[in-house]
């Protein structure tokens, strides 16, 4: 004889704490915890420093400060969803109260999946502008501001839209055990010139260790995530939840990402500055002698086409 299929609008108190007396699921929040409210105070910095940068142009710091926005609003909403459910699990007298209600989870999730997927398409829309950057080279660096708030609505269209099919079958009136994903079975030459080129090539291996890191991000995010949730049938809900929130490390990720930019910025900046400093420090003689080099070696090249011209006559 089968055994009853429970009814998934009837709430199961025994899965509720089930959930609430994982100790994997509990080291997972905290450990995101954590790293959601590090995130935070990293993030916040390097949105100043990219304000105050003067070597990149409009579009790219708008750019840039839209990744670090979309990496806040990840981590501020997962921040308070963990604050509240470790709450609830250590706090609540029965089970009834440690369920997160639909409006909750609604309210923290949406920002929670907006964020991520906002975050995950700064790469594909970084390489357009810095396309348009290159083919406008001449005049780029005047102008073009409008391109770039273009570029940064449609980033943040193109996020709402996937977020439409996300929340779309969202369901006000089903019992959550916890603020999971909203649908399971988803896997989802002039001076000018010259000036925007050397700023390409200034901020290309900036750019090169940001698309790295955001590349591994996003590979190892949806790469870990089809396993998870292949096999989620298979899963106590507690390792479930728990593995869904360690495959999801975008609060590491946004604590990692900023320190890494950090200490690539600074080794960059000494570079040229040690550059600089043994360009002041070089005799005037060093650049006549190679300017005589050059001379000596144009001259000895025409007087070497003269006399070539001289015998075939």
């Amino acid at each position: 004889m089968t055994s009853p299929i429970p009814d998934p609008l009837i709430f199961n108190c025994s899965v509720m704490l089930q959930l609430a007396n994982s100790h994997f699921l509990q080291s997972v929040l905290y450990f995101n915890l954590f790293c959601s409210a590090v995130a935070v105070f990293c993030l916040i910095h390097t949105w100043l420093s990219i304000c105050r940068y003067k070597l990149m142009h409009f579009n790219l710091k708008l750019l840039m400060k839209i990744h670090c926005a979309a990496l806040l609003i990840h981590c501020v909403p997962r921040l308070f969803l963990h604050l509240f459910d470790l709450y609830a699990y250590f706090f609540a007298s029965n089970c009834y109260e440690m369920q997160p209600g639909s409006l909750r989870c609604f309210i923290l999730r949406f920002p929670y999946m907006f964020g991520l997927i906002l975050s995950s398409t700064t790469t594909i829309f970084l390489m357009i502008e810095r396309g348009f950057a290159t083919c406008y080279s001449q005049n780029y660096e005047h102008g073009y501001k409008p391109t770039g708030i273009v570029i940064g609505c449609c980033q943040i269209f193109c996020s709402l839209i996937l977020m439409a099919s996300v929340f779309h079958e969202y369901d006000f009136n089903a019992p959550h055990y916890y603020c999971s994903r909203i649908r399971e079975r988803s896997v989802t030459a002039t001076l000018s010139n010259r000036y925007q080129l050397e700023a390409n090539m200034r901020n290309i291996r900036l750019l090169q260790s940001f698309t790295l890191c955001d590349l591994f991000f996003v590979f190892t995010c949806f790469t870990l995530s089809a396993p998870v949730h292949y096999y989620s049938s298979e899963m106590e809900r507690a390792t479930y939840h728990g593995l869904v929130e360690v495959v999801n490390f975008v609060p590491l990720y946004s604590v990692v990402m900023p320190l890494y930019l950090w200490v690539f910025r600074k080794k960059h900046r000494d570079i040229v500055t040690n550059t600089l400093q043994a360009s002041l420090t070089t005799s005037s003689d060093h650049y006549f002698n190679v300017l005589n080099q050059q001379l000596s070696v144009r001259e000895e090249g025409e007087k070497k086409r003269i006399r070539n011209k001289l015998r075939k006559k």
